[in-house]
């Protein structure tokens, strides 16, 4: 049995265990690591230069764990893009949310909310990313102040409840003739020479606008971004930066948008075929 069979399951009348045990052990997991990090917590919150973006939809009870988490490493401002039915407010008078229209599509909602971005820096994260109290901006922003050449670092994410971690670093792009900007595996300053990294990453607004995101894409959205940022944007990545991603895997009626990737898997191979 797959996963993809297992997670059908767990989201059927039959599967509450499994929900319920999945849902414990990744809140359990989580407590675990704030309180760990609390042991370590990161020197200063303020982190001058800085904005974080993230793109939510239909996830308010994630969207709002991970507005609360962030704030135990950062106070600046906050900016998210919400397409759901019902766009989120937040008790936090710097967080602001970009209201688009219902299912506007990820793509969409990350310009969105990068446009509204007034700093040098900017730090895009998913609404199911958890931040632990170690985490330390300042150090990734000094990085970037000391290595003008580099335009973005990109974390580690570690997935809940498995602790398991992508590593994107041989991930395959879309067939591009760019060359690029340094190969991978050189080091700058330290950090190795990556060419996609996870939705979480700190990088220079101005360079980032530069490739920004393909309108077109509701989701599977991340490749492309990469592809078309290959032989623009330098990234490293910096496995020290890392995130918890606790997923909502059983939320149907969310799962049926996010699964819907067929038009964007269509479109994808389109636009991809023909620069090949």
């Amino acid at each position: 049995m797959g996963r993809r069979d297992l997670a059908r399951i767990a989201r059927g009348p039959l599967g509450a265990p499994l929900r319920l045990g999945y849902d414990a052990v990744s809140r359990a997991e989580i407590a675990w690591f704030t309180f760990a990090g609390r042991r370590h917590p990161t020197p200063n919150r303020t982190v001058p230069g800085l904005t974080v973006i993230a793109k939510t939809f239909e996830r308010p009870g994630s969207a709002r764990r991970m507005v609360r988490s962030l704030r135990h490493v950062f106070d600046g401002p906050v900016i998210v893009a919400d397409d759901s039915r019902t766009p989120q407010s937040y008790d936090d008078l710097a967080v602001h949310v970009v209201e688009l229209p219902f299912d506007s599509g990820v793509a969409r909602g990350r310009n969105a909310a990068l446009a509204e971005v007034a700093t040098e820096f900017v730090m895009s994260v998913d609404d199911d990313f958890v931040f632990t109290p170690d985490l330390d901006l300042n150090r990734v922003v000094t990085y970037l102040h000391r290595d003008p050449e580099v335009d973005l670092v990109g974390g580690a994410v570690v997935n809940l409840p498995l602790l398991q971690v992508v590593d994107y670093s041989t991930a395959r792009l879309f067939a591009y003739p760019g060359e690029p900007v340094r190969p991978a595996g050189s080091l700058v300053g330290g950090l190795a020479v990556v060419h996609k990294v996870p939705q979480f990453w700190i990088g220079r607004t101005a360079r980032v606008r530069d490739v920004g995101w393909d309108e077109n894409l509701k989701r599977v959205d991340h490749n492309d971004f990469f592809t078309r940022a290959h032989g623009v944007l330098l990234t490293v990545q910096d496995p020290a930066f890392h995130c918890l991603h606790a997923q909502p895997k059983f939320d149907a009626r969310y799962q049926s948008f996010r699964t819907n990737t067929g038009p964007g898997l269509a479109y994808l191979s389109r636009k991809w075929s023909a620069t090949g």
